[in-house]
């Protein structure tokens, strides 16, 4: 017989009275009741996504109130981030433009 309750819990010797071998099962049966909603927790793949779902949700309002935030104490880096970004996005569009108005010079030249 194991020893649910641990290892600095002796188990009930031979001898023990009917109390001591009342507890130890009762030990046993908590012991064993933990273990199987532990595992059923690990298997419940529904409540795990919602608890994923909702820590990426917090995630996410986090940085936005951080970004708020960085915003309203430093409006100048938010300006230059800003524009940064419609630079990106202009060289972008710029390159497209170019490379489809080369590659049809290219079709009419080869005609």
């Amino acid at each position: 017989m194991s020893n649910p309750a641990g290892p600095d819990t002796p188990e009930p010797d031979k001898n023990a009275d009917v109390k001591a071998i009342e507890r130890d099962i009762e030990a046993t049966r908590a012991e064993l009741g933990q273990t199987v909603d532990a595992l059923s927790a690990k298997l419940d793949v529904k409540s795990q996504a919602k608890a994923k779902a909702e820590q990426v949700k917090q995630q996410a309002t986090d940085a936005a109130a951080s970004a708020r935030k960085t915003v309203q104490e430093q409006p100048q880096l938010a300006a230059g981030a800003g524009a940064a970004v419609v630079a990106v996005i202009a060289a972008v569009v710029g390159l497209r433009t170019w490379r489809r108005r080369r590659r049809s010079r290219r079709t009419l030249v080869r005609r």
